[in-house]
């Protein structure tokens, strides 16, 4: 429940910047990556579902399937990406480069 209780606050930090300046949301941009298998399993590592109880799903899928990381921002302009990563594992480098190479580029000149 901590992970809920911080974006909660995020959320009203948020909401009391847009007070001060009601334009802010219009300076951000917002990113996230995602590994898509050949197999058709999106590894959504990010991604929570809040539920009153455990659904106690079980899924397979096939291990070591070849897969593709993914990029992609959106702003107040628009989207950025998507940008594919041509390594199996995305390592700090390789994501400073593309968003020195290629992310900084594509944001509008306001943010």
């Amino acid at each position: 429940m901590v992970q809920k209780r911080v974006c909660v606050e995020c959320c009203q930090i948020l909401a009391e910047m847009t007070n001060i300046q009601p334009d802010i949301v219009n300076l951000m941009a917002f990113s996230d990556e995602a590994i898509f298998h050949t197999s058709g399993h999106v590894k959504r590592h990010n991604t929570i579902f809040w539920g009153t109880e455990n659904p106690s799903v079980i899924r397979e899928h096939e291990r070591d399937s070849p897969k593709m990381n993914v990029w992609c921002a959106m702003t107040a302009a628009g989207v950025i990406g998507p940008y594919f990563f041509d390594t199996p594992t995305v390592m700090s480098d390789f994501y400073l480069q593309m968003v020195q190479q290629y992310a900084i580029d594509e944001l509008p000149l306001q943010i």
